[in-house]
C-alpha cells in the first residue's frame, strides 16, 4: 500500500512539474517576444512566474533519484546504457531533427551541407532549442547513476545526511557571496548541483530526511514568495545579479523543489477512477510533453503572433498553457500507439 501511495505521488509530481514547465515557457516566451508592448508590471509578473517555476525541472530529478537510487532496484551498468541513456539519446536525436526541420521551414532557410553541419554542431554543443538542456543533463546523471547507487547503498543515514548538507552548503549557500562579486575559489571544482537533487529525492522518499508537512509547506511558500519579491526588486532597481537567488544552484530553488517533493509524498493513494487514469497517463507522457510542447509555444507565439496577455492578462497565460499542455498530451498519447515511437516519448 505504501509503495502504491508513493507511485501515485510520483505521478502527481511529474504531472505538476510538466505543466509547470509549460507555464514557465509560455510566460517567458511572452516576455521575450512582446515585452516592448507590455507595462513594467506586466513584464515583472511574467518574469516572476518564470522564476517562481524554476523548481519544476529539479522536481523531475528528485523523482528520478527516489526511484532509481533505491538499493532495492537493481540496475546494472549495461542497463543504464542500453535502456536509460539509449532512450534519452534517441529522443534527443529525433526531436532535435524535428526542431531543426521546423526551423528550416518556418524561417525559409536553405537545406544544404552547411545547414546540416551547423545542425550537427548545435546538437553536439547543446546549442539547439533551449529546453533540450534537460536531455543532456539526464544523460550525465544516468552516467553517474551506478556510482551514486553505490554511495547510497553503502552509506548510513547520518552519512547521507552529512553528504547532502555539505553539498547544499558548499554548492548552493556559500556561492551566494557571488552577489558581492566574491566567487568561492573551490566552486570551479565543486561540480554540478544536479546530483544533489537526486540525493534529496532519495533521502526524502526513504524518510532519511523527514520534515513535517507543515514545515515543507512553510518552506515552499517562503521560497516562492522570496523569489517573487527578489524578482520585483531586481526589475524595479535593475539589480541583475539577484538572479543567483533563482538559478538551479540557488538554495531557494533547491529548497523549493525539495519541500514541494516532500509535500507530495504525504498525499494518500489516489482513488480509482477517470482522474487517476488521466494522472498516471500524463505521468507516462511527461517526457514527451516536455520535449514537444515548445514546438507549440514557438508556433503560436512567435510565428502566429498570439499574445496571451491580450486574452485576459495572466489568465490568458494560464489558459494558453493549459491548451498547449492538453494538445501535447493527447498527441504524445497517440504517438505511443506507434511501435518504436512509444519508447522515446
Amino acid at each position: 500500500m505504501e509503495k502504491r501511495k508513493n507511485i501515485d505521488a510520483f505521478s502527481l509530481i511529474k504531472l505538476c512539474a510538466a505543466f509547470g514547465v509549460v507555464l514557465l515557457h509560455v510566460a517567458y516566451s511572452s516576455y521575450l517576444l512582446f515585452r516592448d508592448g507590455y507595462s513594467v508590471s506586466q513584464n515583472s509578473a511574467l518574469l516572476s512566474i518564470t522564476n517562481a517555476l524554476r523548481f519544476c525541472v529539479p522536481l523531475f530529478v528528485t523523482v528520478t533519484g527516489a526511484l532509481l537510487l533505491d538499493p532495492e532496484k537493481q540496475i546494472s551498468i549495461k542497463t543504464v546504457w542500453t535502456k536509460y541513456i539509449a532512450r534519452i539519446l534517441i529522443s534527443l536525436l529525433v526531436f532535435s531533427a524535428l526542431f531543426f526541420a521546423f526551423d528550416l521551414v518556418m524561417n525559409s532557410d536553405t537545406l544544404n551541407a552547411q545547414y546540416i553541419l551547423g545542425a550537427v554542431k548545435k546538437l553536439y554543443t547543446a546549442d539547439g532549442w533551449g529546453h533540450l538542456w534537460y536531455m543532456y543533463l539526464l544523460v550525465w546523471l544516468y552516467i553517474l547513476l551506478p556510482f551514486l547507487k553505490m554511495v547510497v547503498s553503502k552509506a548510513e543515514d547520518r552519512e547521507l545526511r552529512y553528504l547532502i548538507f555539505i553539498y547544499f552548503a558548499f554548492v548552493c549557500v556559500l556561492p551566494l557571496t557571488e552577489f558581492f562579486g566574491w566567487t568561492p575559489g573551490y566552486l570551479e571544482y565543486a561540480g554540478s548541483v544536479y546530483p544533489l537533487y537526486l540525493l534529496l529525492g532519495y533521502a526524502l522518499y526513504k524518510r532519511i530526511i523527514a520534515p513535517k508537512p507543515i514545515v515543507s509547506l512553510a518552506v515552499f511558500i517562503l521560497c516562492e514568495v522570496l523569489t517573487v519579491v527578489l524578482n520585483i526588486i531586481s526589475d524595479s532597481r535593475g539589480i541583475e545579479n539577484l538572479g543567483i537567488f533563482w538559478n538551479y544552484r540557488s538554495p531557494v530553488t533547491v529548497l523549493a523543489a525539495a519541500s514541494c517533493f516532500s509535500l507530495f509524498l504525504n498525499i494518500g493513494e489516489l482513488k480509482d477512477g477517470v482522474l487517476k487514469r488521466i494522472i498516471i497517463s500524463a505521468d507516462r507522457c511527461s517526457l514527451g510533453i516536455y520535449l514537444l510542447h515548445m514546438l507549440y509555444v514557438r508556433l503560436l507565439l512567435r510565428y502566429i503572433g498570439i499574445n496571451p496577455l491580450e486574452y485576459g492578462g495572466i489568465f490568458g497565460i494560464i489558459a494558453l498553457s493549459v491548451i498547449i499542455f492538453a494538445v501535447t498530451f493527447v498527441l504524445i498519447k497517440l504517438l505511443k500507439f506507434i511501435p518504436g515511437v512509444r519508447k522515446i516519448v
